[in-house]
């Protein structure tokens, strides 16, 4: 015969909510309530990520409201960015709160699936989340997880910024500035294809997430290809480089104003073809109808 007692009880992944939370049930039923959620998700900056949570309760059904509710940071008072409401035996669930309008419930609450989907993550959306159920009615109880999920957001490696600072007495050098998580290792090839790893000082790290490294004393004229890599992916980018001396800069110059100039005069030649061919088309048309009106008049 079933007992009517009032129960007490925690779990390694959750808790029933409130500081004294009891909740009233029939039957020996003191291992029903649980719920499941990995200790760590981790995403990709700009895709979408799935937060699961799963619980059970010790009701064999429950046709009551079900209130269900996610926690950014900490449980039981962190922030809610989503909440939402399943009425009368409903598979739906209405959302009541959703931040940033980025949230939806991909779980059933019914089937006691409470996951949860973020869309267009960011570095900013790695934190820890909690999930809570409540049920209504005179037997009714909150549950809610106590150990949370770490959202951890990686990116791959990107160039984000490829340049060539100085000259003059004091030489060229490249700066190389890539962004991702894991942060990227950066190296550089030089013009012949060869690794430039001593060509520098040490890789630092400007910010979270982003990473720089400079290429010093450019010495050959050339290509120099920057790489960033990371777990995640890799990245790419060229910048090249051609030293001009004052003697030098002059012959530089002038060979380009003669190829500019040959292919002026080459334009120039071509447009006066064109024209003359189009004159001649016109010449022949108006020659063409002069003899057919001559041909008139005769037979007049």
């Amino acid at each position: 015969m079933n007992a009517l007692f009032i129960l007490l009880y925690t779990h390694f992944a959750g808790c029933l909510a409130d500081d004294i939370s009891l909740a009233e049930m029939t039957g020996s039923h003191a291992d029903s309530w649980s719920m499941k959620v990995p200790s760590e998700v981790t995403a990709l900056v700009g895709h979408s990520v799935v937060l699961p949570c799963t619980f059970t309760h010790p009701y064999r059904h429950h046709h009551g409201t079900i209130l269900v509710t996610w926690r950014l940071g900490r449980t039981f008072n962190g922030t809610v960015v989503f909440q939402c409401s399943s009425h009368n035996s409903s598979d739906g669930c209405e959302p009541l709160l959703n931040q940033g309008h980025r949230y939806q419930l991909v779980g059933n609450p019914r089937a006691r699936d409470l996951s949860l989907r973020l869309d267009n993550v960011t570095f900013q959306d790695a934190n820890k989340y909690f999930c809570r159920v409540e049920l209504s009615g005179p037997l009714g109880a909150k549950f809610e997880n106590k150990m949370g999920i770490q959202l951890l957001v990686a990116a791959p490696a990107q160039i984000v910024d490829l340049s060539v600072l100085g000259g003059g007495a004091a030489g060229y050098s490249a700066l190389c500035r890539a962004e991702g998580e894991p942060l990227p290792s950066i190296s550089w090839t030089g013009p012949h294809g060869d690794q430039l790893e001593e060509a520098g000082p040490p890789q630092l790290t400007l910010r979270q997430h982003q990473t720089t490294r400079r290429l010093q004393n450019l010495s050959q004229d050339g290509r120099y290809t920057c790489m960033a890599s990371n777990a995640y992916g890799s990245d790419r980018a060229t910048v090249y480089l051609v030293h001009h001396t004052h003697g030098g800069g002059s012959s530089a110059l002038l060979l380009m104003w003669i190829s500019l100039g040959v292919k002026f005069v080459i334009f120039l030649l071509l447009l006066g073809a064109l024209v003359w061919l189009q004159s001649r088309d016109n010449t022949k048309h108006e020659s063409s109808i002069r003899l057919q009106q001559s041909s008139s008049y005769e037979n007049i």
